[in-house]
């Protein structure tokens, strides 16, 4: 069993995002690891929270689950963010409609970590694909699903489910 010690303000400030799962594995926050990086991160599928950090003994599998304080190797299937990640990372700029409380999470988690304003900028990609969120002088960041039928009021989309292809 790998430890990996959160501060209580990271811990907090990820939960936020475990509170509404749509899905089982949504209800955990997981870390990404690869080397000597990593990348905590909780979603409960239309919004995701990202804490980097550096890793020791985390080589030797690609994905862990908190559970009782203890990262523990990834047994269940989870979406691949790989390709959701890629398309975030340049954004197009062109406009789309987010859910004000999945907003609402990402300030919250700010003041969380220590911003006292919360600010936060969300990056448009479009009505298709992840927004990018990034944090004035936090080390974390966020993606975003936009609403696709913003006056249906339907939910957003899972993070996975419309990523350009």
């Amino acid at each position: 069993m790998t430890v990996l010690k959160l501060t209580d303000q990271q811990r907090t400030a990820l939960n936020l995002f475990t509170q509404k799962p749509r899905q089982a594995w949504q209800k955990n926050t997981h870390l990404a690891a690869e080397g000597a990086d990593g990348v905590v991160w909780a979603s409960n599928g239309a919004s995701l929270f990202a804490i980097p950090l550096e890793l020791d003994d985390f080589a030797a599998y690609p994905t862990y689950y908190l559970k009782d304080g203890a990262w523990l190797p990834v047994d269940y299937a989870i979406p691949d963010f790989d390709t959701v990640l890629e398309r975030a990372r340049c954004p197009t700029g062109e406009a789309a409609q987010y859910d004000p409380e999945l907003l609402l999470l990402f300030k919250q988690a700010a003041k969380e970590l220590g911003d006292p304003t919360g600010f936060f900028k969300v990056h448009h990609n479009g009505p298709q694909r992840a927004g990018t969120v990034h944090f004035k002088d936090l080390k974390c960041w966020g993606l975003i699903m936009p609403y696709v039928d913003y006056i249906g009021n339907q939910p957003p989309p899972e993070l996975t489910t419309l990523n350009g292809e």
